[in-house]
């Protein structure tokens, strides 16, 4: 066995694995609660459902706060704005700001 070192360091395989990894999930898409699969579509309810109220808005939260908040202690002041500020869609930011974190 060889005692020779990798020329890939610790630091730039997590980030290279880290930017391959939310390229990825950046893909992917949800299902609507909607849709109903085909082997449904002619199935009858036992008991129908209850009317429950829906509101007429539904807000989420901006991606970089939800970021901030899973992978950080939470946005500080201005840093949501700076997260904005690092490209021009959620993928491109996400990656600036997963190298600006490792360096």
């Amino acid at each position: 066995m060889s005692s020779e070192k990798a020329n890939l360091s610790r630091r730039s395989f997590i980030a290279s694995s880290a930017v391959a990894g939310t390229v990825g999930l950046a893909g992917t898409t949800t299902a609507s609660a909607d849709e109903i699969p085909s082997k449904f579509a002619q199935a009858t309810p036992l008991m129908p459902a209850p009317q429950v109220a829906q509101e007429e808005s539904v807000t989420t939260t901006p991606f970089a706060a939800r970021l901030l908040n899973k992978a950080a202690y939470g946005p500080r002041q201005g840093e949501v704005a700076a997260f904005e500020a690092l490209g021009g869609d959620n993928t491109t930011r996400l990656q600036a700001w997963l190298l600006e974190q490792l360096n």
